[in-house]
């Protein structure tokens, strides 16, 4: 029974620890790809736009991954040492509920800024296919009318957006 009972807890934590170096391999490729993106901006890569677009597409994994991490709640204590037990003189930083709450804070504040930046970009994309081709019944949807909203023309759009991306791509990179 005891050979049985401690290979079903091995079981588990091997399984824990695939899961969570699964998640952490996908989300780093994908917040990789975003960062890849905001480089790009940073160079003032000419070359990138077609790149650019696919690496900003997976800011799209972003919301699944913060549920994926937050369902390691269910296996910390299989995962990771400080919540087995009270580290001395660490008892409030690393207790669980703490941890937790510091991953989804950061983990929403790196999302917001690269969300803000893909937004951005889109609008910029968008607007500019809109000016081009405004008859198209593409342009009836939410989110083309959210991302077009108050478009000014893309003379007018184009350098400001540049600026404001320019000036977030380091911040969020």
């Amino acid at each position: 029974v005891f050979l049985g009972e401690l290979y079903r807890g091995e079981m588990r934590r091997f399984a824990w620890n695939i899961y969570y170096l699964n998640l952490c391999f996908w989300f780093g490729l994908a917040a990789g790809c975003v960062a890849a993106a905001l480089i790009f901006q940073m160079v003032r890569a000419g070359w990138a736009p077609p790149l650019r677009r696919i690496a900003e597409a997976n800011l799209a994994f972003f919301p699944p991954a913060l549920l994926l991490l937050m369902l390691t709640w269910f296996g910390r204590e299989d995962l990771f040492a400080w919540a087995r037990g009270k580290l001395h003189g660490l008892e409030w930083w690393m207790s669980p509920g703490f941890v937790y709450a510091r991953f989804a804070v950061l983990f929403l504040i790196l999302s917001a800024l690269m969300g803000r930046f893909v937004f951005l970009s889109l609008r910029a994309d968008i607007g500019l296919i809109r000016e081009r081709k405004p008859d198209s019944p593409l342009w009836k949807g939410r989110l083309h009318h959210f991302l077009t909203r108050n478009w000014r023309g893309s003379k007018g759009e184009t350098p400001l957006l540049q600026d404001r991306m320019s000036k977030l791509a380091p911040v969020a990179a």
